[in-house]
């Protein structure tokens, strides 16, 4: 079933091409290559460990839903002209999944193609457990006595694990949902937050404006300390009735993008793409290109080694290395980023593709090069692509360093974990 969405919607469908994963298409003609191949075990899957949580099979419990991609018409407002980008213009989307991590397990909301929350929500503590809800969620935590709270609209609902609602309290006015320890959950606006306990009182109103860059820190919530100057190394939280306290990070610098996961001397932080981890030997970063599933269903990461090459790491302990160069010899790419993607693994072959390009690797090799359009990435792209959804992810508890990511395929959604130690 193919669901038709305007342009409008599908214009937020452009960061893609940022990080090189722009859905693109396969000519069915073979070019010839002589490029030398690269395979060896990786310094970076070394730190790396990757592995399948769990899988959600399409139609066992979700229903595939594909969107369709229309490009933006000519004299809209947008930031880039999509004409001018090379590689399709129309293409498929599968739905995807939002995971949040509370302290106690996983869930997520069901979105479509197009990023849009849907009115279904999974538990994945819970044998992926599926809630249908009567509204679009904005928030879900998962509670350890039984189902979950959910934020719906301007309602707070704790809802059991058949979907029945057990206790509704006014959403305070916050969009942003944070579970906390003993089944309590802080709702966040763009500048203040509210703490909520397990049986549903309401605590607050508290000033904060750390709406994506925070984290909770057993029942306290914490972000950077932006409103001290000059600015120290430390973290700023709230307690539940309404006091403040600081966190020393003793002396740690890298005091930027969303918090992961903190103790007093190490810190680990995401960006865009980029994952930061510092303690007081220094800072390094993982730049995560994409995450998914093998035709073996064993999980995948491909890390960009920023010079023109991926680190492919597999949860069998395997590893490999291929080229993500990008060229095109017309197009200025600026403001977008010239690269490919490693979106597939399937025994000895990995595609990589981005824009009007894909190529498949065979042991190394070059196998077979091909040039992307609509109708070819339909059919010879789409059918193996493993997408991660780039901007929900997640650790599951403040000190424990497993990132945890959700990624889109042919076969349905999987959850995948990382443990990065570098």
């Amino acid at each position: 079933m193919i669901s038709k969405k305007s342009w409008r919607k599908c214009f937020w469908q452009l960061p893609i091409f940022f990080i090189g994963l722009a859905s693109c298409s396969v000519e069915s003609n073979k070019i010839a290559s002589s490029e030398v191949p690269v395979n060896q075990v990786t310094k970076t899957c070394k730190q790396l460990k990757v592995w399948k949580i769990a899988k959600l099979e399409w139609g066992k419990p979700l229903e595939l839903k594909i969107a369709e991609h229309y490009p933006v018409p000519p004299g809209s407002m947008r930031a880039i002209d999509s004409s001018k980008i090379p590689g399709p213009k129309f293409y498929p989307l599968r739905p995807n999944l939002a995971v949040n991590a509370s302290p106690s397990g996983l869930a997520g909301i069901l979105r479509d193609g197009e990023g849009e929350n849907q009115p279904l929500v999974v538990l994945l503590d819970h044998n992926s457990q599926t809630i249908r809800l009567p509204g679009k969620p904005y928030g879900v935590s998962v509670r350890s006595d039984v189902g979950a709270w959910i934020l719906l609209g301007d309602k707070l609902i704790h809802y059991d694990t058949q979907g029945n609602a057990l206790r509704t309290v006014n959403n305070p006015g916050g969009g942003h949902l944070i579970g906390a320890e003993d089944n309590s959950v802080w709702v966040l606006s763009i500048h203040e937050a509210w703490f909520i306990d397990s049986a549903g009182r309401v605590y607050g109103q508290r000033n904060w404006n750390r709406w994506d860059s925070s984290i909770v820190l057993g029942k306290d919530l914490c972000g950077w300390d932006w409103d001290t100057k000059p600015r120290q190394s430390r973290l700023q939280c709230l307690t539940p009735d309404g006091q403040e306290r600081y966190i020393s990070l003793d002396g740690l610098t890298k005091l930027s993008g969303k918090i992961l996961a903190v103790t007093q001397n190490s810190l680990l932080t995401k960006g865009s793409w980029i994952y930061t981890y510092e303690d007081r030997r220094g800072s390094q970063q993982l730049r995560l290109d994409n995450v998914g599933l093998t035709a073996q269903d064993e999980a995948f990461a491909s890390i960009d080694t920023n010079d023109g090459q991926a680190d492919v790491c597999l949860s069998n302990g395997t590893s490999h290395r291929v080229s993500v160069k990008y060229t095109h010899p017309s197009w200025d790419p600026s403001p977008i980023v010239p690269r490919m993607s490693v979106v597939a693994v399937e025994g000895n072959r990995t595609l990589t593709y981005g824009y009007d390009q894909a190529i498949w690797y065979k042991n190394g090799f070059i196998d077979q090069k091909f040039k992307v359009n609509d109708w070819t990435y339909r059919n010879d792209v789409f059918p193996h692509l493993w997408d991660m959804l780039k901007f929900t992810t997640t650790t599951l508890n403040s000190t424990d360093r497993t990132i945890i990511l959700a990624t889109s395929g042919p076969t349905g959604i999987a959850i995948i974990g990382l443990q990065w130690q570098p």
